[in-house]
């Protein structure tokens, strides 16, 4: 088994942490006109991000790449809104803790399914409980 097999391996056995249809206090879903691949970085590299989403964006990455662990720092407007990335699974779904300056933590799970050269994005929330083992 090469090294490789040995490293795809442990990421798979990785834990998950997802907030799930019944845990959610509400949920949005959106249908973009790019395939899978295109919408995942438009919704996950920083520099993406700041066309559409945020004003700023201060990133501390591990290991030189964004994935579970990473931490970032949000600026929109004069609001400070904190990120971790509980679970990363390139192109079919990433879970982050948002904590809030009003002290709300909620965890969120973007789920990102491909049909068609399209990708319906759902977005699913629930408050911060503890990361919870799917």
């Amino acid at each position: 088994m090469s090294d490789l097999d040995r490293r795809w391996e442990l990421e798979q056995a990785k834990r998950r942490v997802r907030a799930e249809w019944e845990d959610a206090s509400f949920a949005v879903e959106v249908v973009v006109p790019r395939r899978v691949e295109l919408t995942w970085e438009l919704l996950t590299s920083p520099q993406k991000r700041l066309l559409w989403q945020v004003d700023a964006i201060e990133q501390a990455d591990l290991g030189g790449r964004r994935s579970t662990g990473t931490s970032s720092v949000c600026v929109d407007g004069r609001t400070k809104i904190y990120e971790e990335v509980l679970d990363w699974r390139p192109f079919d779904y990433f879970t982050e803790r948002i904590s809030l300056p009003c002290g709300l933590r909620v965890v969120l799970t973007t789920v990102l399914e491909p049909a068609d050269g399209v990708t319906r994005v759902v977005t699913r929330a629930r408050r911060d409980e503890g990361a919870r083992l799917a």
